[in-house]
């Protein structure tokens, strides 16, 4: 089941020569297989107001339109983001950290954060949404 999406997300990809659509669609599929019903939106086209501010003031700008009160953004950018910048705005700002379980990959030694298409030819739906629990926010 797997390996019929990659397959489609080339051709996406040979259809539309643009990264961020094919970067969106392939979320937006893992998250079906997945059985998750999420709405996504593009920044660019959602929030295209925001365009031009400095990175951080653009991500402020977003959550204060949506009336959140916390920002949750991967682990990475805690070298582009400072906490006091969001709390100045009352909005909280958290870093996922997520924990990688080793799972077997044929007959090799496990070689973690491969991607989740690594993640899902090696392990069961059921077992994936395990995985994706397994985190802390820092």
């Amino acid at each position: 089941m797997v390996f019929p999406m990659i397959e489609e997300l080339f051709g996406f990809l040979i259809i539309n020569n643009n990264l961020a659509q094919v970067a969106g669609e392939s979320v937006q599929r893992v998250c079906n297989y997945l059985n998750w019903n999420k709405t996504f939106e593009y920044s660019s086209h959602s929030y295209a107001d925001t365009q031009g501010q400095e990175r951080a003031q653009r991500l402020i700008s977003i959550a204060k339109k949506n009336k959140a009160d916390t920002y949750i953004n991967p682990i990475g950018g805690k070298t582009l983001y400072k906490k006091e910048d969001f709390t100045q705005h009352d909005i909280n700002l958290w870093f996922i950290n997520g924990q990688i379980t080793p799972y077997v990959q044929f007959q090799h030694e496990f070689i973690p954060g491969l991607s989740i298409v690594d993640v899902l030819m090696f392990n069961s739906i059921s077992e994936v949404h395990k995985m994706l629990t397994q985190f802390e926010l820092v």
